[in-house]
Protein backbone atom coordinates (compact mmCIF):
# COMPACT_ATOMS: atom_id res chain seq x y z
CA UNK A 1 0.00 0.00 0.00
CA UNK A 2 1.53 3.36 -0.60
CA UNK A 3 1.71 5.96 1.85
CA UNK A 4 -0.63 8.85 1.36
CA UNK A 5 0.34 11.71 -0.81
CA UNK A 6 2.36 14.47 0.76
CA UNK A 7 0.46 17.75 1.53
CA UNK A 8 0.79 21.48 1.59
CA UNK A 9 -1.86 23.60 3.10
CA UNK A 10 -1.44 27.45 2.20
CA UNK A 11 -3.62 29.59 4.67
CA UNK A 12 -3.45 33.65 4.10
CA UNK A 13 -5.65 36.24 5.69
CA UNK A 14 -5.94 39.22 7.82
CA UNK A 15 -4.69 39.64 11.66
CA UNK A 16 -6.84 37.98 14.13
CA UNK A 17 -8.54 35.92 11.60
CA UNK A 18 -8.04 32.53 13.04
CA UNK A 19 -4.96 31.66 10.73
CA UNK A 20 -2.38 30.33 13.43
CA UNK A 21 -5.69 28.75 15.58
CA UNK A 22 -7.07 26.92 12.14
CA UNK A 23 -3.57 25.92 11.35
CA UNK A 24 -2.71 23.91 14.77
CA UNK A 25 -6.08 22.39 14.47
CA UNK A 26 -5.47 21.04 10.12
CA UNK A 27 -1.72 20.35 12.11
CA UNK A 28 -2.96 18.15 14.89
CA UNK A 29 -5.65 16.49 12.75
CA UNK A 30 -3.92 15.26 10.26
CA UNK A 31 -0.06 15.13 11.38
CA UNK A 32 1.31 18.04 9.65
CA UNK A 33 4.18 20.50 10.65
CA UNK A 34 2.59 24.03 11.51
CA UNK A 35 4.82 26.88 10.18
CA UNK A 36 3.83 30.27 11.51
CA UNK A 37 5.95 32.78 9.40
CA UNK A 38 4.54 35.88 11.03
CA UNK A 39 6.85 34.13 13.49
CA UNK A 40 10.13 34.41 11.39
CA UNK A 41 9.36 38.13 10.51
CA UNK A 42 9.11 38.34 13.93
CA UNK A 43 12.26 36.91 14.55
CA UNK A 44 14.19 38.97 12.16
CA UNK A 45 13.15 42.03 13.00
CA UNK A 46 14.22 41.37 16.73
CA UNK A 47 17.66 40.30 15.31
CA UNK A 48 18.29 43.62 12.87
CA UNK A 49 16.81 45.59 15.98
CA UNK A 50 19.59 43.98 17.84
CA UNK A 51 21.79 44.61 15.60
CA UNK A 52 21.26 48.38 15.64
CA UNK A 53 19.58 48.16 11.69
CA UNK A 54 17.19 50.69 10.97
CA UNK A 55 14.74 49.44 8.16
CA UNK A 56 15.56 52.93 6.19
CA UNK A 57 19.44 51.83 5.82
CA UNK A 58 19.22 49.49 3.23
CA UNK A 59 23.14 48.67 2.35
CA UNK A 60 23.05 47.93 6.12
CA UNK A 61 20.09 46.28 6.29
CA UNK A 62 21.78 44.04 2.96
CA UNK A 63 24.29 43.50 4.80
CA UNK A 64 22.79 41.85 8.03
CA UNK A 65 20.70 39.78 5.40
CA UNK A 66 23.41 38.37 4.24
CA UNK A 67 24.98 37.40 7.48
CA UNK A 68 22.19 35.54 8.85
CA UNK A 69 21.73 31.71 9.23
CA UNK A 70 18.46 30.17 9.29
CA UNK A 71 17.99 26.47 10.75
CA UNK A 72 15.05 25.03 12.04
CA UNK A 73 13.99 23.14 15.25
CA UNK A 74 10.85 21.54 16.00
CA UNK A 75 8.64 21.91 18.80
CA UNK A 76 6.28 19.19 18.81
CA UNK A 77 3.85 19.45 15.54
CA UNK A 78 5.51 23.27 15.13
CA UNK A 79 8.53 24.87 13.27
CA UNK A 80 10.66 26.97 15.44
CA UNK A 81 13.21 29.41 13.48
CA UNK A 82 16.69 29.65 14.75
CA UNK A 83 19.01 32.40 13.32
CA UNK A 84 22.74 31.42 14.04
CA UNK A 85 21.39 28.94 16.52
CA UNK A 86 19.55 30.81 18.84
CA UNK A 87 15.71 30.18 18.76
CA UNK A 88 13.35 33.32 19.32
CA UNK A 89 12.15 34.05 22.77
CA UNK A 90 9.23 36.00 24.23
CA UNK A 91 10.69 39.04 23.17
CA UNK A 92 10.02 38.86 19.46
CA UNK A 93 5.89 39.63 20.92
CA UNK A 94 7.24 42.41 22.63
CA UNK A 95 6.71 46.04 21.82
CA UNK A 96 10.01 46.81 19.61
CA UNK A 97 8.78 43.97 17.67
CA UNK A 98 5.77 44.94 17.73
CA UNK A 99 6.29 48.42 16.40
CA UNK A 100 8.55 47.06 13.68
CA UNK A 101 7.81 44.35 12.41
CA UNK A 102 5.96 45.46 9.87
CA UNK A 103 8.33 48.16 8.55
CA UNK A 104 10.72 45.05 8.16
CA UNK A 105 8.19 42.58 6.31
CA UNK A 106 7.61 45.56 3.43
CA UNK A 107 10.98 45.33 2.38
CA UNK A 108 11.59 43.17 -0.56
CA UNK A 109 15.01 42.09 0.21
CA UNK A 110 13.67 41.15 3.76
CA UNK A 111 11.07 39.18 1.59
CA UNK A 112 13.20 37.32 -0.42
CA UNK A 113 15.79 36.18 2.15
CA UNK A 114 12.96 34.37 3.38
CA UNK A 115 11.18 33.07 0.41
CA UNK A 116 13.46 29.56 0.39
CA UNK A 117 14.02 28.72 3.94
CA UNK A 118 9.94 29.42 4.00
CA UNK A 119 9.22 26.96 1.23
CA UNK A 120 12.08 24.37 2.92
CA UNK A 121 9.67 23.77 5.67
CA UNK A 122 8.45 21.48 2.99
CA UNK A 123 11.53 19.22 3.22
CA UNK A 124 11.78 19.43 6.98
CA UNK A 125 7.88 18.08 7.23
CA UNK A 126 9.49 15.76 4.90
CA UNK A 127 12.57 14.63 6.85
CA UNK A 128 10.67 14.26 10.33
CA UNK A 129 8.02 11.85 8.86
CA UNK A 130 4.75 14.51 8.83
CA UNK A 131 2.08 13.75 6.30
CA UNK A 132 2.39 17.50 5.09
CA UNK A 133 3.07 21.07 5.99
CA UNK A 134 0.61 23.50 6.93
CA UNK A 135 1.95 26.90 6.62
CA UNK A 136 0.18 30.75 7.77
CA UNK A 137 0.86 33.73 7.23
CA UNK A 138 1.50 36.64 4.34
CA UNK A 139 1.54 35.40 0.86
CA UNK A 140 1.48 31.81 1.31
CA UNK A 141 -1.08 31.24 -1.01
CA UNK A 142 0.02 33.09 -3.38
CA UNK A 143 4.21 33.53 -3.54
CA UNK A 144 5.51 30.86 -1.17
CA UNK A 145 3.34 27.81 -2.01
CA UNK A 146 0.88 28.96 -5.01
CA UNK A 147 0.86 25.66 -5.98
CA UNK A 148 -0.42 24.27 -2.83
CA UNK A 149 -2.59 21.31 -2.77
CA UNK A 150 -5.27 23.44 -0.32
CA UNK A 151 -5.26 27.27 -0.40
CA UNK A 152 -7.56 29.22 2.35
CA UNK A 153 -7.73 32.94 3.06
CA UNK A 154 -9.49 33.77 6.35
CA UNK A 155 -11.35 37.05 6.68
CA UNK A 156 -12.29 38.20 10.34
Amino acid sequence: MAPPPFIIVAIDGGAASGKSSSARILADRFNLLHVDTGSFYRHITYELLRRGVPPADLPALGAALADLRFDTRLNGRSAQMLIGGQPAGSEIRGQDVNGQVSHYAAIPEVRHTLLGYQRGQAEVARRHGFRGVVMEGRDIGSVIFPQADFRFFLHA
